[in-house]
């Protein structure tokens, strides 16, 4: 629901039920307020005591909605969707304060990871997890979408140009991939991305982007494998790779969301990493680069999001992992 507090968050009331996304309000009219559910558009005239679903012309089938109001333009407001399979349904624009609405574009796919906007057949997009959007405070034109990468339009989301690139295929500064939030300082200027690697910034409209984690140690690690024979250290993190540590510093050695791992007892070159679902893969030179996915085509079975895995400490030869059933592997 919406929860509506008068006392400066000492107390709250629920003013509207339902399951909400996002909220945001006008910039010089305080009565007058905007929320989005997965898939219908909220409008409040009254400081948000009450609020009403209203039409947006073009849209249908979303699974999730983000919306923001800009502070050079009041007026102007911008809605993006993703569709029931997580990829870009489209972007609406509001000049009106959030009373009608146009639909601005339904390509490129700027929710995937695609540099140039092409939808990745054979798989779904991301909208569901990572929706953000941001409408500049300086040009009423500009809107940011953050999704896997973070897009630009000048043109009040008609055209698109990619502005981050976390695999570094385009150019465009690294930003860590899935962005959940863009927002903007009134007094700096700059305007930030909260992404599943941490914090970034730019004083230059997107253009290029800076990470400000500092020496947080915020990573989540699910497991962690470790040697008696060396000081390395092998750990698998949410959506930050396999890391491993050695000569004092911790390093990725394999990219996105880092599961179960080991390394072999008798000769620490020999290391394993994992991705969801088990995707097994092995590394022969201390974890410098990791190999294809060693069941793939072989089990036929797809594990848990974190699958099991072992190396047998007596016979190191000797390696288990949990998919569907027990599987077991002889010959490293």
């Amino acid at each position: 629901g919406i929860y509506r507090s008068t006392d400066a968050a000492a107390t709250w009331t629920r003013v509207q039920t339902g399951w909400f996304r996002d909220l945001d309000f006008h910039k010089e009219d305080p009565d007058r307020w905007y929320a989005c559910s997965n898939t219908q558009f909220f409008l409040s005239t009254d400081g948000g005591v009450k609020w009403s679903s209203k039409t947006v012309s073009g849209m249908s089938g979303t699974r999730r909605l983000a919306i923001s109001s800009s502070e050079a333009n009041s007026d102007f407001i911008y809605l993006v969707a993703a569709n029931g399979d997580g990829r870009f349904a489209g972007l609406f624009h509001s000049t009106d304060g959030g009373d009608t609405w146009t639909r601005r574009s339904t390509t490129p796919s700027i929710l995937e990871d695609n540099i140039d906007g092409t939808v990745n057949t054979g798989r779904q997009g991301q909208g569901w997890y990572d929706l953000a959007i941001l409408a500049s405070p300086t040009d009423a034109k500009s809107v940011f979408v953050g999704g896997i990468n973070i897009w630009r339009s000048a043109t009040n989301g008609q055209t698109w140009t990619i502005v981050s690139d976390w695999l570094g295929r385009s150019g465009k500064s690294y930003v860590h991939a899935d962005i959940h939030d863009i927002d903007y300082s009134s007094v700096s200027g700059k305007i930030y991305a909260a992404t599943d690697g941490g914090l970034y910034v730019t004083t230059n409209n997107g253009t290029t982007w800076t990470e400000i984690n500092g020496t947080k140690a915020i990573m989540q690690f699910y497991k962690i494998s470790i040697t008696e024979q060396s000081n390395i250290i092998l750990g698998g993190s949410q959506d930050n790779g396999t890391n491993r540590f050695s000569s004092n510093e911790w390093r990725e050695a394999n990219g996105g969301d880092g599961m179960d791992n080991g390394i072999d007892p008798t000769n620490s070159q020999i290391m394993y990493c994992s991705n969801p679902q088990g995707d097994l893969r092995k590394s022969s030179n201390g974890g410098q680069n990791f190999g294809p996915m060693l069941t793939d085509n072989t089990t036929g079975e797809s594990g848990q999001w974190v699958t099991p895995f072992v190396i047998d400490m007596a016979k190191p030869d000797n390696l288990y992992a949990g998919y569907r059933r027990v599987w077991k592997s002889t010959d490293k």
